[in-house]
């Protein structure tokens, strides 16, 4: 499927899963301190931290990235990770600050890990209390290819350990504690160490200056053993407790697009419990299972009812059994958590005969679903929750490539249902009006008597959301995972300009993955399976979250990422957050949904497949293998799972779901957006436009009003010349 705020989000308690073996088993919680990589570019902390994260996320350890000093040590921040790993240059020749030194020393000798590395022996050199922590003090050096020499032969960590031969700095220190255990050394160097201080463990080695040691296997395998040793007995065996999944391989034939090679061995799939085992929240977050197979199987979209039930469209027909009419495999499941324990216990087919549907609203009473060329209406008349009303309101959308259809449709304000369509496109008759086009965002009234085209976008679209002041953002699956509706189209045709793209709000960032089985077409390390863009609406999840943080899923990735959502002007900026709101380690995890329920958790479709990505077709040089495409435009393969999918809800560990409003005019005045929207569907309270600034700024005179208007254009026309703008701005200001 080619489908913001301080870095530390909240940190109130370790996660967790909803299924635990033990009492308090569970992974370990790293926080990796770095530094702006302007700092020295060389060192690049962000980068080694996506290197690590990756490579031990099977390991049981879960990495949370800040270069926050001020966020990082302090005794709220740290008293919920069990070790803080250093890596990064600050203040080299300076003291660090008084109260950040007490709360990182404090923490130590209260029995936590530290794991100062490489360049954080050259760091706060002006603060001896520090320098004693870390155990030595950076002093100069030149740089080689060596080999560390293994000392110490029995200490936990090195023992079994075979040292490596890479090219690094070599450093040479001072300012030697005397209470340390030496473990390796260069030359006569001491080079790691490790020493005791409190109740804590500290860890150092020198090496890691740059890719040539982070990518090595044996580095990692050293630092994993580094972490496991310096949290200490407890929390490792908390870790051991957890008992982490045995990852069992089997043959296949998988396209390797990035080295241009066969893929011949793949991990086997797991449980829903030992995948959580392998899945990270932000700290002080809970993962829970709602759903699974084998009441539920490839799990692609999910809406709500005016009661909070979950309805989910699970599509076996994805991407090449497509059937017209009446003839698909696919259904709209009703998922029902009766006994409110929040797991569903109860499963009816809402609506079946069903072929690659790809979204749904619920909305008066019933269900309307995005059914690949069609746009349906279902409804159950008789109170049994089946649909035995189903109807047609609008067909005409393009099947010649199933990922790239109609999705993420969703209540408007207005009285319009909003959703956006990849390059499939549409090409019909609604209302008496020919309408025809491609990849872009549109609307349509809940009766299908009118379909309206709102603006084009460059890519495969595959995002959706709105802000709470209903903007209209969204995402492309294909490089641009978030990007804003400036102004509607036939605001531009009435002007007699042409309409540019979507402007883009993200700068098309490199993803964090807990997993190194990516696999990839394109856009390798970044979003190139993007979907979704919704905007947390809710108050369940902490302050800083509301109205602010956008996710996209990137199942390529197998998570689920944060973008931090600003304003310039009437410009958004969408930057990622190096922290998910879900990520995981499992080769078969794939998110291709994420938004805010009624309960105000974030509820997650894991489509659970190894194969994520549509097309391109592979050929032996390009992937090592050759392969055919099927008729819905995707390579044909043995390997797309049909038995497989997931459910999860995402919360502040040990909060309450938001209630449910006793009537509609209670829901009106709820902090959840959801229940905002079924009051204005309700009682028909249609009174505000995401797409209106025609009759809302334009009829203004106010001044900022107007500057608002020229804002919007501005970005509308972003990087159309400045004519075409003009031509706009006076159109809307003359015809008001």
């Amino acid at each position: 499927m080619r489908i913001f705020i301080p870095i530390i989000l909240c940190i109130t308690a370790i996660a967790a899963t909803l299924v635990q073996p033990k009492k308090d088993a569970r992974r370990l919680e790293v926080l990796f301190f770095g530094a702006p990589t302007a700092a020295h570019p060389g060192h690049d902390p962000i980068t080694r931290y996506r290197v690590i994260k990756r490579n031990l996320g099977t390991e049981g350890i879960n990495f949370t990235y800040s270069e926050e000093p001020a966020v990082v040590f302090n005794a709220k921040t740290l008293e919920h990770f069990d070790a803080v790993m250093m890596y990064g240059n600050w203040l080299q020749n300076g003291p660090m600050p008084a109260d950040q030194l007490k709360a990182l020393t404090d923490y130590v000798e209260s029995g936590h890990g530290f794991l100062p590395l490489h360049c954080a022996s050259a760091c706060y050199g002006g603060s001896p209390e520090f320098i004693k922590l870390v155990g030595g003090r950076f002093k100069s050096h030149t740089d080689g290819v060596f080999e560390p020499k293994n000392t110490s032969a029995k200490h936990p960590i090195i023992d079994g350990f075979k040292s490596f031969s890479a090219w690094d700095e070599t450093y040479v220190h001072d300012n030697h504690g005397d209470d340390r255990v030496i473990l390796q050394t260069r030359e006569q160097e001491p080079w790691t160490w490790v020493r005791n201080q409190g109740n804590g463990r500290v860890f150092y080695t020198a090496s890691g200056h740059d890719h040539r040691v982070w990518d090595l296997p044996q580095f990692h395998e050293l630092l994993k053993r580094a972490v496991y040793w310096s949290v200490g007995p407890e929390a490792y065996g908390k870790l051991k407790a957890l008992d982490l999944p045995k990852l069992e391989m089997e043959k296949v034939e998988l396209p390797g697009y990035l080295k241009r090679q066969l893929i011949t061995e793949a991990q086997k799939p797991l449980s829903p419990e030992d995948s959580m085992k392998l899945a990270q929240v932000p700290p002080g977050f809970e993962l829970s299972l709602f759903a699974s197979e084998p009441d539920i199987v490839n799990p692609i979209a999910l809406s709500w009812d005016a009661k909070g039930r979950c309805f989910v469209i699970q599509t076996t027909d994805y991407p090449n059994d497509l059937h017209e009419g009446k003839m698909g495999n696919d259904k709209i499941i009703i998922c029902d958590d009766t006994d409110k324990d929040g797991r569903a216990d109860k499963f009816t087919t809402f609506a079946d005969k069903l072929s690659i549907p790809a979204s749904l609203v619920c909305v008066n009473g019933g269900v309307i679903a995005a059914n690949c060329s069609e746009i349906l209406w279902l409804k159950d008349s008789n109170g049994d929750d089946k649909a035995d009303v189903r109807e047609t309101l609008i067909s005409g959308f393009g099947t010649g490539d199933t990922h790239a259809g109609v999705s993420n449709l969703r209540l408007g304000p207005d009285g319009w249902i909003y959703g956006t369509v990849g390059y499939s496109g549409y090409n019909g008759q609604v209302g008496g009006e020919n309408v025809r086009f491609s990849s872009g965002v549109f609307r349509f009234l809940p009766d299908g008597s009118k379909l309206e085209f709102l603006q084009s976008t460059t890519n495969n679209t595959w995002g959706l959301g709105f802000t709470e002041d209903y903007d209209v953002i969204g995402s492309i699956a294909n490089g641009n995972p978030s990007w804003q509706l400036s102004l509607a189209k036939s605001l531009y045709d009435k002007a007699g300009v042409t309409q540019p793209k979507t402007p883009r709000c993200d700068d098309n960032p490199i993803f964090n993955p807990s997993s190194a089985d990516i696999r990839q077409v394109d856009q390798f390390e970044r979003y190139t399976a993007g979907a979704g863009h919704a905007v947390y609406t809710a108050r369940r999840f902490p302050e800083k979250y509301h109205n602010a943080i956008a996710f996209v899923t990137e199942g390529t990735g197998k998570l689920v990422g944060q973008f931090q959502l600003t304003t310039e002007g009437s410009s958004f900026v969408a930057t990622q957050l190096p922290n998910n709101l879900y990520n995981s380690a499992d080769a078969w995890s794939g998110p291709v949904f994420a938004e805010t329920g009624p309960d105000g958790a974030v509820w997650i479709c894991d489509w659970y497949n190894l194969i994520i990505q549509h097309n391109p077709t592979p050929n032996k040089a390009s992937a090592g293998i050759d392969a055919k495409n099927g008729k819905g435009n995707a390579y044909e393969t043995p390997v797309r799972d049909k038995r497989h999918g997931r459910i999860y809800r995402v919360y502040p560990k040990g909060s309450k779901n938001d209630l449910y409003p006793d009537s509609m005019a209670d829901a009106a005045k709820h902090a959840n957006q959801f229940w905002q929207l079924q009051s204005i569907w309700a009682q028909k309270n249609f009174t505000r436009s995401p797409i209106g600034v025609s009759t809302e700024l334009v009829a203004s005179s106010s001044n900022p009003e107007r500057q608002k208007l020229a804002d919007l254009v501005n970005i509308a026309n972003k990087p159309v010349a400045a004519d075409t703008g003009k031509k706009l701005y006076d159109f809307l200001t003359v015809n008001k």
